[in-house]
């Protein structure tokens, strides 16, 4: 269980965001759409690729791609209570034209099994704790989360997937 909810951060990564302004925040939401593959190494840590895009609307809501490119992240699990399923990672992802970010105290909780006989996994990502260059200005508005949703393989060599759904803001 330890193994499979370090490859917890192999999740695959999409989110869907509305073009426009937070409540109270001075930013703009857009969406993003990403797969991602991880596979575990160790007991605490995972390594993966990711593919991801990130879309704005215009003014005639058109989407328009504001970043396209793929990269590699490392997840690292930080704590870790396999009775209850529960872990906290933090990723580090960098992609090919040297633009990355970094998010903390990622909760992931095994919800059941999928139908594969992998374990289901349901990940909540609350803080992008820093970027730089496209994300430099990214963050997650208070109350605002990434949820990842997938299977995981939690044995050493397994490789996991996952899709993922929330908002950002850009500042």
């Amino acid at each position: 269980m330890n193994k499979a909810l370090t490859l917890v951060s192999s999740i695959l990564l999409t989110c869907n965001f509305s073009y426009g302004y937070a409540s109270g925040q001075d930013c703009e939401l857009v969406d993003v759409n990403a797969t991602l593959q991880t596979i575990i190494v160790s007991p605490r840590l995972q390594l993966g690729t990711i593919d991801l895009t990130v879309i704005s609307a215009d003014e005639i809501n058109n989407s328009v791609a504001l970043f396209e490119q793929s990269g590699g992240l490392i997840g690292r699990i930080i704590f870790s209570d396999t009775e209850a399923g529960f872990s906290l990672l933090n990723h580090k992802i960098v992609f090919e034209k040297g633009s990355s970010l970094h998010t903390e105290n990622d909760q992931a909780q095994v919800v059941g099994l999928c139908d594969d006989g992998r374990l289901h996994v349901i990940e909540s990502i609350k803080t992008i704790a820093w970027g730089n260059k496209f994300f430099k200005r990214a963050y997650l508005a208070e109350g605002d989360e990434l949820v990842a949703d997938g299977c995981l393989d939690p044995s050493l060599g397994g490789t996991s997937n996952f899709s993922m759904t929330g908002q950002i803001c850009l500042k």
